[in-house]
């Protein structure tokens, strides 16, 4: 039984070493139930042909196993399927001497009773190692790629140990093959949730990034309509104000302008920035505001924001007004101070104050985590005070001459 055990496991090794090497190396174009289910098969036929005890065909059958899983189950050509599978075959076969021909050696006498066989596991062990250090030797989480290679070797080094002590536990054996694959395991396992955290950002990012994009277009579209109806007014007014002039009627004439003057019309465009993006945005938020009664004051100089990209200016200020309007519309106060200058021609400083009703919690808030997220990659600082729990207050400072990324 120990020793079906013990080839079972030992298959297990050179299965899941591929595995992992080929799924560094390459992208799968099958779901990850088709991977599991060639892979299982796999073992399950390199396990049934070990009784065999033919050594040339165990070495034979791994390299077809691995060619296969190459063609059929990720992207690679002939080529480079080939060239990867000869590279694991001589990993193998390393694997092989080092712990069936070399330790033996070195030790001074063959392993007693089923010693062999625990040697086998080993060396598979072994062959993992190898094979992951050498799939990851580029890898970003380097901690993790150490943190396996060191358990698959402890694994290794601890199962060819047990193969010598005359009289092994099988329990222990078992374990110590069991619990470093465990742990190995669950890093990978944490590794890959990681890794979908991130992707998952980058992808709501993305996403907000179009949506805020659209709305920009859309917006910009708007202001077109809206200069065509104000020019089209405009004439309207210059005909009335010509005829009445015509006639004599200045009275009628100052009442006529004073008329317009305080309309709504004069002031549905207003430039508050000379970076069309930023205006298209805060004259959004404006009219917003206006609608919602709610007072609005912006004080925006003329600043260079090229250190900033398009899409990340786009969220910075989105998030900022967006926040602060969702907060004043709830609060008794309801205002919106804003405010963007320079400091010592270095620095461009973004004060906001806005009424609230309760200090935000601001942590657990994504708008603040992606103002964050921005603030992080310029290089900047940022402040909040909200000590009355009235008047929320932030600072945000940029140094302009950062570089885009």
């Amino acid at each position: 039984m120990m020793d079906i055990v013990c080839i079972l496991i030992a298959c297990a090794f050179g299965q899941f070493a591929a595995y992992c090497y080929f799924s560094k190396r390459f992208e799968t174009k099958c779901p990850i139930a088709a991977v599991c289910g060639f892979f299982a098969a796999a073992l399950a036929v390199q396990f049934a042909l070990s009784f065999a005890g033919l050594a040339a065909l165990n070495i034979a059958l791994l390299f077809i196993s691995n060619l296969c899983a190459a063609l059929i189950i990720y992207r690679a050509g002939i080529k480079q399927s080939l060239i990867h599978c000869l590279l694991l075959e001589v990993l193998a076969a390393m694997s092989a001497f080092i712990i069936m021909f070399g330790l033996p050696k070195i030790i001074g006498h063959e392993p007693p009773g089923n010693g062999m066989i625990l040697l086998g596991i080993s060396s598979s062990a072994l062959y993992f190692t190898f094979s992951y250090a050498v799939s990851r030797h580029k890898d970003d989480m380097i901690v993790y790629s150490v943190l396996v290679s060191l358990l698959s070797l402890v694994c290794s080094a601890m199962i060819a140990g047990f193969a010598f002590f005359p009289g092994s536990n099988f329990v222990l054996t078992l374990i110590s093959v069991i619990l470093p694959l465990a742990i190995s395991a669950v890093c990978m396992a944490h590794r890959k949730l990681v890794c979908k955290i991130s992707n998952s950002t980058e992808t709501l990012l993305e996403e907000q990034r179009q949506k805020l994009n659209a709305e920009y277009y859309a917006e910009l579209e708007h202001q077109y309509d809206l200069r065509d109806i104000i020019i089209h007014d405009i004439k309207g007014h210059l005909r009335t104000i010509k005829q009445l002039s015509q006639n004599g009627e200045n009275d009628r004439i100052n009442s006529y302008i004073d008329s317009i003057y305080n309309s709504g019309a004069m002031g549905a465009v207003k430039q508050f920035s000379s970076n069309k993006l930023a205006n298209v945005i805060i004259s959004r938020y404006a009219n917003l505001c206006a609608n919602s009664e709610i007072k609005f004051n912006c004080d925006v100089r003329s600043i260079d924001f090229s250190f900033l990209s398009d899409s990340d200016l786009t969220i910075l200020l989105d998030n900022i007004l967006n926040g602060a309007f969702k907060s004043a519309e709830k609060s008794e106060e309801r205002f919106i101070d804003m405010s963007i200058g320079s400091f010592n021609e270095a620095y461009v400083v973004l004060n906001v104050r806005h009424s609230v009703d309760g200090s935000p919690d601001i942590k657990s808030s994504e708008r603040a985590a992606r103002i964050s997220n921005i603030i992080q990659k310029y290089g900047g600082q940022a402040s909040f005070d909200c000590s009355d729990g009235r008047i929320f207050a932030a600072k945000i400072m940029f140094k302009s001459s950062v570089i885009k990324k």
